[in-house]
């Protein structure tokens, strides 16, 4: 009676291990990732990036686009081009991964054409060619993340909604907006630079040389510069850090403070409540 019961025991935890098991199985595999070639018309001069989508535009230009995400995230993730730009996005319902900075990969190939980049909900758009154009836009909001290398008469760069930009560029003329704790991280070179900073923002363009430079700072926001003929305005409780070559026309009000360092003349256009306009 004994090695029968025993026998049945037996059967019975194996019965229960295996279907523990099975569930586990199923509740993993939705996060397996899986990798998807999708074809798609080449004819677009823009990229729309939406909802922690990683958009990378690889050095090749021909191919399929290649999508990698979760298995339970794949069928959610829309690609499509309509009106010359390339949208990327996640449809309403996606189980997004909680650990996880994205949703889900798009490998794009490089079709020489890009012109405008726009990124939004904690999307990300990495570009590894150097763009070459006339003018080129870059909007980042609400977290987004920007980074390019790019050749341009004109660079326009609007970033929100602590959202950050990443680009080294050789440009004729460079108007950047940067509102809202976001980031710009500029190097290069520019004949004029015209740099607006708003809230708790943050310019690190130390490493971009720029001819003639227009930098606005207000709120708490902060930022390092160089040039060689500059114009720096402080106001609220912002900073300015700049390395002038040439001529630098300061201005600064409030609790706000203006550094400058080189072998520059300084002419100092107001300084006023509890501001300071000093050398290094």
């Amino acid at each position: 009676m004994k090695p029968r019961f025993y026998a049945l025991l037996a059967m019975l935890l194996c019965t229960v291990t295996l279907a523990h098991g099975k569930s586990a199985d199923k509740s993993t595999a939705p996060h397996k990732i899986a990798i998807e070639a999708r074809r798609s018309a080449m004819n677009f001069d823009c990229i729309k990036a939406s909802h922690a989508i990683r958009i990378i535009v690889e050095e090749r230009t021909s191919g399929n686009i290649i999508v990698r995400a979760p298995q339970s995230v794949m069928p959610y993730v829309s690609l499509k081009v309509s009106d010359g730009t390339l949208r990327a996005s996640l449809l309403p319902g996606v189980p997004v991964p909680r650990r996880s900075n994205f949703a889900a990969e798009v490998y794009v190939p490089y079709n020489c054409k890009l012109e405008k980049i726009i990124a939004s909900s904690a999307a990300r758009v990495i570009i590894k060619p150097t763009i070459a154009c006339d003018e080129l836009e870059l909007s980042a909001s609400s977290s987004a993340v920007i980074e390019v290398k790019a050749g341009v008469r004109e660079l326009s760069i609007d970033a929100s909604g602590a959202s950050q930009v990443k680009a080294e560029v050789v440009a004729t003329e460079l108007e950047a907006d940067i509102v809202g704790a976001s980031t710009a991280r500029l190097s290069g070179q520019a004949t004029k630079s015209e740099i607006d900073l708003s809230g708790a923002s943050r310019l690190h363009a130390a490493d971009l040389r720029t001819s003639q430079l227009d930098l606005e700072c207000s709120g708490a926001s902060k930022a390092s510069a160089q040039g060689i003929d500059c114009s720096a305005q402080a106001s609220g409780a912002s900073a300015i850090n700049i390395e002038c070559l040439q001529r630098l026309n300061a201005s600064a009000s409030g609790a706000s403070t203006i550094v400058y360092s080189g072998d520059c003349q300084v002419n100092i256009i107001s300084n006023t409540g509890t501001s300071s306009i000093c050398k290094k």
